[in-house]
């Protein structure tokens, strides 16, 4: 098109400076106006009809003009007018009534994309804006740039096929002749279009830089609408708004406009709108196309270049350079990779191995994933580890974890951590500092730095904090008070319990947060609680309820008749007594061992399981297995073996949970006698 020509239509078209005129219908010979069915900056448009065939038509007439410059205009509209295209309205005819110009096309009946867009799915409105842009394709193949593509000027039929309306300020892109002959009036920065459609260099007035790829930023725009709602840069009315958002503001994001979007929407639509150009689609085809991808489930191109699309491009300037540098980086890579392999297999902690202990004392070592070993420790009593190790993450750092019975090792006692390649020290030993309030115990009163280390489990007690916890157990001797605490991997103490009688095991249920412990009750033996002397287990037996908490520290399990200390859920004895004494002199003890359940149903409502069994001997006590609610009560008992010797044909069905039996006799000193009077508190 020659420029000089467009330019001068483009001015009598979208010139917003003129009155619209008299409000009466204009005399246009053969043609009849019947109604005005839109006006704009460039004029009004009136449905009309041809006087000797009554053919509906639309008339654009524009606003008043003088009549001088336009000849070149005009050959452009005989150039549109030329068009056969379902996509556009067939142009009849254009002349000139006083001095304005009229433009007589076909009368297009329909709605705009938006309005036809309501209430239909993704999938449909997907479609409807691939036929928009395959539309806006077929112009640009005539080397059509609409340059005002926005929902006014786009027409989606009773049949859905879309119409492009408004060529008025179309560009023809010029041949070779006309682009020698050069275009002054595009060097005048101003723009022309509509403001909220606008891509940045047409906001800019770059008109000698009109592109295709105008057309996909107003296509985008278009789409950006259908889909969310809002326009690339939300209510951009004027040319210096949409100055303004060329220059600095950033996209809205398309799935922060419409969280129902999926995210290859969003890359289309950042893609179709791109500030750069170079980033954006290159034609309305390439538009169309991602679009079909999208509704065919194909893998789209929209989105940022790939690494691997940079290298193929800068491989495809300097071949020479970039394949020795790729090949010097592969050598590289290669050689580190293997080295890194052959360390990996070498250091990189892999498993524990414990030997038995002897009464020289007992080794644990860890191996790398080669069977080198990295570092053993060693301890000088024969059972002096009782966790032999295992490798835990936490916060990006790896420690390795062992557990000593006693202080023997570079002062690691208890359970203590090491960072992994750092075996020579621990970066953290648990400490207990047994509080006050237990150091009533007649028999075993612990000293305040001296609890020993006796098992560790790993649990994930606290689930908003990252990894999981260690939960150890500690005592001073057999049957004296335990300490439990709960630590991350790296040795912060999150919170600890101290209780008066020996910890056999715990089982946590992580549906109510509540860890569930078995432990003897130190507080006087059986005969002080009103019992006949027994064989064995002179201590009762008690099961308590507790829900951790983080910071909760130096906290005393109370049970009944103590008064100091932390309260429990529950606090319960195993019942009856008199069961303890069908296991034989020959047996150690009554074994109890908390558990989860086997069942799924009984994990899922939070039970956890009871397992009693009678020491090590098999003549006396099969195992006996009592499934508990979170509240403490014995819900189904069962046995796989009959008592016995002196059973008294009891079966699993005589155990229950119960309080725990009163004391009857006085204790040496009671716990607030033990304590400062400034320290004492209140049952």
């Amino acid at each position: 098109m020659n420029d000089e020509s467009a330019q001068r239509l483009a001015q009598i078209i979208f010139c917003d400076d003129q009155e619209a005129g008299d409000q009466s219908f204009p005399s246009i010979s053969g043609y009849e106006l019947h109604s005005v069915i839109g006006r704009g900056g460039g004029g009004v448009v009136y449905e009309g009809s041809v006087k000797s065939t009554a053919r509906p038509v639309a008339i654009k007439v524009l606003h008043p003009r003088s009549t001088s410059s336009v000849s070149h205009a005009l050959n452009e509209l005989d150039r549109l007018a030329a068009v056969r295209s379902p996509v556009v309205p067939h142009v009849f005819e254009h002349g000139w009534v006083g001095n304005q110009l009229f433009i007589v096309t076909e009368l297009i009946e329909g709605q705009n994309p938006i309005e036809y867009a309501q209430h239909r799915s993704m999938k449909e409105k997907v479609a409807l804006l691939a036929s928009i842009a395959d539309a806006v394709s077929a112009l640009s193949s005539r080397g059509i740039i609409h340059r005002d593509l926005k929902p006014s000027n786009i027409m989606i039929t009773k049949e859905g096929k879309p119409v492009i309306l408004d060529l008025g300020i179309a560009t023809v892109l010029a041949d070779d002749h006309a682009a020698e002959e050069g275009a002054a009036w595009e060097h005048e920065r101003v723009a022309v279009g509509t403001a909220a459609y606008m891509s940045p260099e047409q906001a800019l007035g770059r008109n000698e830089e009109v592109t295709t790829q105008w057309d996909v930023y107003a296509l985008g725009a278009i789409a950006y609408q259908v889909l969310t709602g809002s326009t690339p840069h939300g209510d951009r009315q004027t040319v210096t708004q949409a100055l303004d958002a060329s220059a600095s503001a950033p996209l809205l994001q398309p799935r922060k406009l419409n969280p129902a979007l999926p995210k290859g929407l969003e890359s289309i639509l950042l893609t179709a709108c791109a500030h750069d150009p170079e980033q954006r689609y290159e034609n309305p085809q390439q538009l169309r196309d991602d679009l079909n991808r999208w509704l065919n489930r194909e893998p789209i191109n929209a989105g940022k270049q790939s690494v691997w699309a940079r290298m193929v491009r800068l491989t495809a300037r300097h071949p020479l350079i970039t394949t020795s540098v790729a090949m010097l980086i592969i050598m590289t890579v290669s050689i580190a990779s293997m080295f890194g392999i052959v360390w990996w297999q070498a250091f990189s902690p892999y498993r524990f191995d414990t030997f038995a202990g002897t009464s020289e004392g007992n080794t644990t070592s860890l191996y790398s994933r080669s069977g080198i070993i990295i570092h053993t420790w060693q301890t000088q009593a024969g059972s002096g580890i009782k966790y032999p190790g295992g490798i835990i993450s936490h916060r990006g750092k790896r420690y390795a974890i062992l557990g000593f019975a006693s202080p023997e090792m570079n002062g690691a006692e208890g359970l203590v951590g090491y960072r992994v390649g750092h075996y020579d020290e621990p970066v953290w030993t648990a400490t207990q500092h047994v509080p006050i309030p237990l150091r009533y115990a007649c028999r075993f009163a612990p000293p305040p730095d001296n609890f020993h280390f006796m098992k560790l489990e790993i649990i994930d007690v606290f689930p908003d904090t990252p990894g999981l916890e260690l939960v150890s157990t500690y005592h001073y001797v057999p049957n004296s008070p335990a300490a439990l605490q709960i630590h991350t991997a790296d040795g912060e103490l999150l919170c600890e319990y101290y209780h008066d009688g020996y910890i056999r095991s715990l089982v946590f249920d992580p549906i109510h947060s509540i860890m569930y412990v078995a432990a003897e009750n130190s507080d006087g033996m059986l005969t002080d609680r009103g019992e006949k002397e027994l064989d064995v287990a002179k201590y009762p037996y008690v099961i308590f309820a507790i829900r951790p908490k983080i910071g909760e520290m130096q906290q005393v399990i109370r049970h009944p008749g103590l008064g100091l200390g932390m309260e429990p859920i529950w606090y319960k004895c195993l019942m009856p007594i008199d069961a303890y004494t069908t296991v034989l002199k020959n047996a150690l003890e009554i074994g109890i061992d908390l558990r989860a359940p086997h069942h799924i149903d009984d994990r899922n409502a939070g039970y956890f399981e009871i397992q009693l069994g009678a020491g090590s001997t098999q003549d006396t006590l099969g195992q006996v297995n009592l499934i508990v609610s979170p509240e403490g009560e014995i819900l189904r008992s069962w046995h796989n073996d009959s008592w016995t010797g002196t059973n008294y044909g009891w079966t699993s069905e005589i155990f229950t949970l119960s309080d725990l039996p009163p004391r009857t006799t006085a204790r040496e000193f009671e716990p607030s006698e033990s304590l400062p009077a400034s320290q004492q508190t209140s049952p």
